[in-house]
């Protein structure tokens, strides 16, 4: 493939990655999105546990976009590791291909979008000096002379510096790191092992002195930092929630897709393809002990966490599908790509036309109950604590795509019948699946947009002069209504939160973004619908209402 060839995919890729990622600029912050911008803000005075490195992004963002517009930071910070996520793949491949592979792959995953919008930490930044981190890191195992060896190295303190300015769980990839360079010493050069600790110790030692540096430079200062570390239980394995971490789980793969998913899964079982990448795959289980066992995140935002997993899945995706498709020719299987688009378009679309019932998150035994009956016909709300706001999906059209891909995958894998039918299938069901879900994240156009309900809400309230104290449920619009000096509180209806007395005594607005559904008739319900309805806005599954509780009696208690 020529290089122009290659620059011209490349910059289509980043062309679609801008367009999409311009389309969800302007959504509005959720939960602690608004937080990171108060941060950003000096005038409010707000701090954060984490290090300062977002914290100095965004407020250099700020003044470049405004604080409207603070999605372009992490954007930016996205479209960079797609072109990192190129340089990487072409490092493990030694092909441009495959390079470009990994590149669309992460280019029209909808996970990549998300988290490529995500006012946060682990959706762009941390990625970024994690990629480049382990370009550095590649690029000092690679070279011989030792003067480019000791640039690379320096490089790759560097970088490790601002990776821990970034968060701390940055000190996951340093452990990977240090594991893969030993391994690739002993296993891969077969170096006797004291010769293998010399040179690891080369590595190593410069790369923790640096780390440790940091520590004392900075931690050790910030007793807020040790505060924040004391929430996180460890191995309390007998308390965890483990029906709400499998949810959640659960939904990061949906984000992640079958198209990311499913290869990395198959390479698994690929010997070869564990050893050439397995400094991928090291980096994918540091993560997932992290996160799954070491420490309890069953009650916080797994799928915002999850986001390590977008980087390395798209590079060994992207190597698993690229030497499935060398030598394949589009002209020679014009025919079936065309009636497999058509068909996949017309069974999707009859899919996702079927009538859905919208279920309240909590409690969730109204999707028990849909599951062991069997019954698929319902909506799930997808949503994560630094964003996005969120979007409902057909259950129906998750199972089917994803029986659908294992399919083809089994077929591809078995390597029975025409293989080119089942590989352009797999393809077509992976695109396809990113394509609507991106769509639902940006416009809502099949179910309803929380989103534009979300911000017709907080309009008519920041325009209403009547309106002067709102609660505002899952936190929903918090930035707005602070900035427009309207904000209480809010509330939400996870069990393991109890806020009956705060909306007994309120008298107040509510605005109720009614997503994910609450339970119509939980108790919370039936406190705030007894108040007047002041205003109510639909977009198709997705309702919002502001309720009006400023006229009920100081001792009313939510009886009848």
């Amino acid at each position: 493939m020529s290089n122009r060839k290659i620059i011209i995919i490349l910059a289509a890729l980043v062309g679609f990655f801008i367009a999409a990622g311009w389309a969800g600029v302007s959504q509005i912050y959720h939960q602690d999105e608004h937080r990171w911008v108060m941060i950003a803000d000096p005038a409010n005075g707000v701090d954060s546990p984490h290090p300062p490195m977002l914290k100095f992004l965004l407020r250099a963002g700020a003044d470049i976009f405004g604080f409207e517009r603070l999605r372009l930071v992490p954007l930016i910070f996205g479209l960079l590791n797609l072109l990192l996520i190129f340089w990487a793949a072409r490092l493990w491949s030694k092909s441009n291909q495959i390079a470009l592979w990994a590149a669309g792959l992460f280019a029209v995953s909808s996970y990549s979008l998300i988290a490529a919008l995500q006012v946060d930490i682990d959706g762009a930044i941390l990625p970024f000096f994690v990629l480049l981190a382990v370009i550095c890191y590649f690029k000092f195992t690679e070279e011989v002379q030792l003067v480019y060896k000791l640039l690379w190295l320096g490089l790759l303190c560097l970088v490790v510096i601002n990776g821990l300015l970034t968060k701390l769980s940055f000190a996951l990839l340093i452990g990977v790191l240090a594991a893969d360079y030993f391994s690739h010493l002993w296993f891969n050069q077969r170096q006797r092992l004291g010769t293998a600790l010399k040179k690891w110790l080369k590595l190593i030692l410069p790369v923790l002195a640096v780390s440790i540096g940091f520590f004392y430079l900075y931690t050790t200062k910030l007793a807020v930092v040790a505060d924040y570390a004391e929430g996180f239980k460890i191995f309390n394995f007998h308390q965890r929630a483990y029906f709400d971490l499998a949810f959640k789980v659960m939904k990061s793969l949906v984000w992640l897709s079958p198209l990311l998913t499913l290869p990395v899964l198959a390479a698994l079982f690929n010997r070869q393809f564990l050893k050439k990448y397995r400094f991928w795959f090291l980096y994918l289980l540091a993560n997932l002990l992290f996160y799954l066992v070491l420490l309890d995140f069953s009650k916080l935002t797994v799928e915002r966490y999850f986001m390590f997993s977008i980087a390395p899945a798209a590079i060994i995706a992207g190597a698993w599908l690229g030497k499935r498709f060398a030598g394949f020719q589009l002209s020679k299987n014009r025919v079936i790509f065309t009636l497999s688009a058509a068909t996949i378009i017309v069974v999707s679309r009859l899919i996702l036309q079927l009538p859905a019932a919208v279920l309240p998150l909590n409690p969730k035994a109204a999707y028990v109950q849909h599951i062991k009956a069997l019954d698929f016909g319902f909506l799930i709300p997808f949503s994560g604590g630094s964003g996005p706001i969120g979007f409902y999906l057909s259950a129906w059209f998750i199972i089917l795509t994803w029986l659908a891909a294992l399919v083809a995958l089994a077929a591809i894998l078995a390597g029975r019948g025409r293989k080119a039918i089942w590989l352009i299938l797999f393809l077509l069901l992976g695109l396809g699946y990113n394509l609507i879900v991106t769509g639902e994240y940006l416009f809502g156009r099949l179910y309803g947009s929380p989103a534009k309900i979300a911000r017709a809400g907080v309009d008519y309230i920041t325009n209403e002069p009547i309106i002067k104290q709102v609660i505002t449920y899952n936190d929903i619009g918090a930035y707005e209504l602070k900035t427009a000096g309207k904000y209480t509180s809010r509330f939400y209806t996870a069990p393991a939160r109890d806020y009956t007395k705060k909306l007994k005594e309120f008298r107040g607005h509510y605005l109720i973004i009614d997503f994910p559904v609450i339970d119509k008739r939980s108790a919370y319900w039936n406190l705030i619908s007894k108040c007047d309805l002041t205003k109510k806005f639909t977009d198709k599954y997705v309702d919002s209402y502001i309720f009006d509780c400023r006229s009920l009696p100081p001792d009313w208690s939510g009886q009848n």
